[in-house]
């Protein structure tokens, strides 16, 4: 059995971004802790802290007023009492707004700001910034402020050109993931691209099937000394090899997504995950 590599300080889970090691596999909360609390929330962000995980995952959208929020949804309907668009609403009309949870339940849990979001994960554990690629001049000055830019990941699927614009330069100086799907035109320039301009250490792919000739960009983006992240969250991202396999039979559906070199796995069960790779000596 692999003895997992001693991540004995956030300084070591921070420099682990920048040289990937192989007996440490890294697990990614996505949208926090959901499951146990309201997604998105301060809540499911310390749960997953608590809990072990390396990576918390948030989406951000944006009030009428210019404040980044927690919020994976264009509208406030499915995971909040309050309805409407988030970018109709100022931030201090959603200060009336509670956060539901998991089983659809009322909690006493606010919409928290993407600020707040940082000073909770400061200095504990890195953070993946989704549906954040249109916003990245709004949101640098917030991760300067909480000094929190050398431990937060943008991602995207969008061509180094279109992020290069709309960040008015600044993706060169953030740590960007890109992002690969079955309509991305030619993968290996499009990653070619990312890893001679900025600052990107790690790669997002998709497996519609075991035989997806998409998973053939992962010995490139190895050669180039990115890690994998992989997502067990739908059966087109892991090949059906989904969190809900894994919770009846973790050995055949993580195994399968560790054979593909994966180093990341984002998941809706990471209690579950942990519990595997501990065994396994592949995470402390």
């Amino acid at each position: 059995m692999l003895k997992a590599t001693k991540v004995s300080s956030f300084e070591a889970l921070k420099e682990m971004l920048h040289q990937p090691i192989e007996n440490y596999i890294m697990v990614a909360a996505h949208r926090g802790d959901w499951r146990n609390g309201a997604e998105n929330s301060l809540q499911a962000i310390e749960m997953a802290i608590k809990m072990g995980v390396d990576i918390v995952e948030i989406d951000i959208a944006v009030t009428s007023d210019s404040i980044p929020i927690l919020m994976h949804d264009k509208y406030l309907d499915r995971t909040t009492n309050c309805t409407g668009l988030v970018k109709n609403r100022t931030y201090d009309s959603l200060k009336n707004c509670n956060l539901e949870d998991g089983l659809n339940d009322l909690t006493t849990h606010k919409v928290p700001t993407l600020e707040e979001a940082l000073r909770k994960v400061k200095g504990k554990i890195l953070i993946n910034i989704d549906k954040g690629e249109d916003h990245i001049p709004l949101v640098y000055p917030i991760l300067k402020k909480t000094k929190t830019l050398d431990q937060t990941i943008f991602s995207s699927y969008y061509p180094y050109e279109k992020l290069q614009k709309l960040s008015g330069g600044l993706i060169d100086s953030v740590m960007y993931m890109p992002k690969i799907k079955h309509d991305t035109k030619n993968p290996e320039k499009y990653l070619g691209t990312f890893v001679v301009n900025t600052r990107s250490v790690i790669l997002q792919t998709r497996a519609l099937s075991e035989q997806d000739t998409l998973l053939q960009i992962i010995p490139k983006a190895k050669s180039k000394g990115l890690w994998l992240w992989m997502n067990t969250l739908e059966p087109f991202h892991s090949a059906g090899h989904t969190d809900e396999k894994i919770v009846e039979n973790p050995e055949e559906h993580l195994g399968w997504v560790l054979d593909q070199g994966t180093n990341i796995i984002q998941t809706d069960r990471p209690k579950i995950v942990l519990e595997y790779l501990r065994r396994k000596g592949l995470h402390n």
